[in-house]
């Protein structure tokens, strides 16, 4: 359905250019300067950008039974301990860009990750074989490369995202599927997405530039520039069902990659604000039991973190960061990770009724740590609920050791509403901590009426969850 919009809508754009040329001959000279324009920028910015191949090997499983357990609770279980693990081979096709003449080239970190070999082709076709990777940050999906030209290459020249504006024309430049300096136009279509991609758990993708130029696999790390030629973001991501452009693309701002570029090149990684909490918006139901309009809930505090030192606590709002009035999670992550390791900042905090500003000294974002998966198996609101005991706790690889951990959630019931999954372990009820299914029947019938508050630990983290209704 995009394809066909977009096909009828350049339809009646040329229908109005041939209109134009056949009433005013002016409009011809018009029509041929548009065009030029295009031109000249892509001649420009056609040989800043590079197509790089990567070759490597990862960890894969052989799969005995198809996708039997496909999307299983326990398929990460299976692999881990019963099916054979071997090395598989990829091959990986993306774009860079050059930004610097002496061969450091730009690109995402998705492209290059794994890699133990990476080519990097010129337009011109020139290949550079072995290129070597100078930085990587995997939040923000960026990565440095650097090859040894013989000559000065042509760097492009690095624009300001913060000044493009919806329904500026946007150019991106890349190799799609391989298709070499591929050149696609359309125009800034969004600002500010905020989106999960399947596949990079550890990166944050925010503040995006959502486009309608066409992208494609093998786009990512391509040029997304202005009718100036400068550059005004990096092709990154797509929105498709199909695996191909559907009219929806996104690139990562270039002023965030200026940010990072010092980093990147001089300490081979950036090191990004914490601020060492779990935290959740709040819902509706949330806002109607804290009585808070705005803000951001702390889901959990990790122990010594910056939070944790500062005074920070489970149960508090954070209504504002540093003179920032906190909106999201999104909005309090943005300004912990644009933070310098080492800054102190003023934290506004909302606990029941007390208003307090704590100061807090951001610490550096620590590695990513793969969470243990617990073997999930499974009531109350629709969720079936078995009480934690060693022998449960040793069967699963359970993290926690008392507390009431979710086997089964009925089907459109008020806790799959709620987000609860299999797995998922109830701590507390209405702030008490909570050890078997008995103990939690006995709390909610001293609260026949509700509201019911629970803290879960979902895959690790803490997250707050209110039932308004009495369990049936």
């Amino acid at each position: 359905m995009a394809r066909y919009e977009r096909f009828i809508y350049v339809i009646l754009i040329l229908a109005l250019l041939f209109v134009a040329f056949r009433t005013s001959p002016s409009s011809a000279s018009l029509l041929e300067q548009f065009q030029n324009g295009f031109v000249s920028v892509v001649k420009k910015v056609t040989p800043v950008v590079v197509n790089i191949s990567a070759q490597g090997t990862v960890n894969a499983a052989a799969a005995p039974y198809a996708n039997g357990f496909q999307g299983n609770p326990f398929q990460q279980f299976l692999k881990q301990f019963f099916i054979p693990q071997y090395k598989e081979q990829f091959t990986s096709l993306g774009s860079g860009m050059i930004i610097r003449s002496d061969g450091y080239i730009l690109t995402n970190d998705h492209v290059i990750r794994n890699a133990s070999k990476i080519s990097v082709i010129l337009s011109s076709g020139k290949t550079y074989r072995n290129a070597k990777i100078v930085g990587v940050d995997p939040i923000s999906d960026l990565a440095i490369l650097k090859i040894n030209p013989h000559h000065p290459l042509p760097a492009g020249k690095l624009g300001n995202s913060d000044h493009i504006q919806v329904g500026q024309w946007a150019i991106a430049i890349g190799n799609p599927y391989g298709f070499r300096s591929t050149v696609t136009v359309g125009v800034i279509s969004a600002l500010n997405r905020d989106i999960t991609v399947h596949g990079q758990a550890q990166a944050i993708y925010h503040d995006l530039i959502q486009t309608d130029a066409p992208i494609n696999p093998g786009n990512s790390g391509g040029a997304l520039v202005n009718i100036h030629g400068k550059i005004v973001g990096m092709n990154t991501a797509i929105a498709t069902p199909s695996g191909g452009d559907v009219g929806i693309g996104f690139a990562i701002p270039i002023n965030i990659v200026k940010s990072e570029l010092y980093q990147l090149i001089t300490k081979g990684k950036v090191v990004h604000g914490y601020l060492g909490i779990y935290m959740e918006p709040l819902t509706p139901s949330l806002v109607k039991y804290f009585g808070i309009k705005k803000g951001v809930l702390v889901a959990q505090v990790i122990s010594n973190g910056p939070a944790a030192k500062a005074g920070i606590k489970q149960g508090d709002v954070i209504v504002n960061f540093n003179g920032h009035k906190v909106s999201s999670p999104q909005s309090l992550l943005d300004f912990t990770i644009g933070t310098e390791a080492g800054t102190k900042v003023m934290i506004e905090v909302l606990r029941g009724r007390q208003k307090l500003y704590l100061p807090v000294v951001i610490g550096a974002r620590p590695a990513v740590k793969k969470v243990a998966t617990a073997v999930k198996t499974p009531s109350f609101w629709g969720m079936h609920l078995k009480t934690i005991t060693p022998s449960l706790k040793q069967k699963y690889n359970l993290q926690m050791g008392s507390g009431l951990l979710v086997v089964l959630v009925d089907p459109n019931s008020l806790a799959q509403q709620a987000g609860i999954t299999p797995g998922d372990i109830i701590q507390q009820v209405d702030r008490q901590p909570i050890k078997s299914v008995g103990e939690f029947e006995h709390l909610l019938k001293t609260n026949p009426t509700g509201p019911t508050l629970l803290l879960v630990d979902h895959q690790g983290f803490d997250r707050f969850i209110v039932f308004y209704s009495h369990p049936k």
